[in-house]
């Protein structure tokens, strides 16, 4: 019975990581569309490419 509990929390955990893990990934591609973006702005508005 004691070692059914251990893996009950084992994947609380591994589902808590991945909630996290989605979510930082998420917010990655979010900062790499704006960049995206903030670059083609930059390119049609005539001020160079940076």
């Amino acid at each position: 019975m004691g070692e059914d509990k251990i893996p009950d929390i084992d994947l609380k955990e591994m589902v808590n990581q991945g909630k996290e893990e989605i979510l930082d990934q998420q917010t990655l591609n979010i900062q790499n569309n704006m960049a995206k973006i903030k670059h083609k702005i930059v390119i049609i508005s005539g001020k160079g490419g940076v």
